[in-house]
């Protein structure tokens, strides 16, 4: 057997023409999960195109969020908060787990947004790389995550986590 996972999620506001009944600014996700692309690794590809105004409301400024950061999706932290222009994304996550205490997950994400009057963007492409260690019955990661943003600044983290 060779289980496989195929996902789509389709997205929209029930408010479109000022209306509550009609459905606009969609948003699509297809995905691809091999759990099992061989005995010890998985495979994740996900593909989102979004149409206009998403995280852009004239009532709620901030949109859906969390102390300025975007819910939902993290495709909406990375543009101007006024800017209603759409685009899409894709990523990939690749993981292997070496043994039962540890694993590696690469994760690589990018994004494009349509041409916009409001802000000039680049292309995001963001990476990820994370090692998960079993100590005990506790775990310890160290991540690490660089790339540029949709304003081509380029940044760069490393985080160690201890879960117990």
């Amino acid at each position: 057997d060779f289980p496989i996972s195929l996902s789509l999620e389709f997205g929209g506001e029930d408010t479109g023409g000022f209306s509550n009944t009609s459905f606009s600014n969609q948003a699509y996700q297809y995905g691809l999960f091999l759990p099992y692309l061989f005995t010890n690794q998985s495979l994740s590809i996900e593909y989102t195109e979004f149409e206009t105004a998403w995280y852009v409301h004239h009532l709620y400024q901030e949109g859906y969020s969390n102390k300025d950061h975007k819910m939902g999706h993290w495709w909406g932290d990375n543009k101007h908060p006024s800017d209603g222009q759409g685009g899409h994304t894709g990523s990939v996550k690749y993981t292997i787990d070496f043994d039962n205490s540890a694993r590696l997950a690469v994760n690589y994400r990018t994004s494009k947004y349509d041409p916009s009057s409001v802000a000039n963007y680049s292309r995001i492409n963001e990476y990820q790389l994370t090692y998960s260690q079993a100590v005990d019955k506790n775990f310890v990661d160290l991540d690490v995550y660089f790339g540029n943003t949709a304003f081509d600044k380029d940044f760069f983290q490393t985080t160690l986590t201890y879960r117990w």
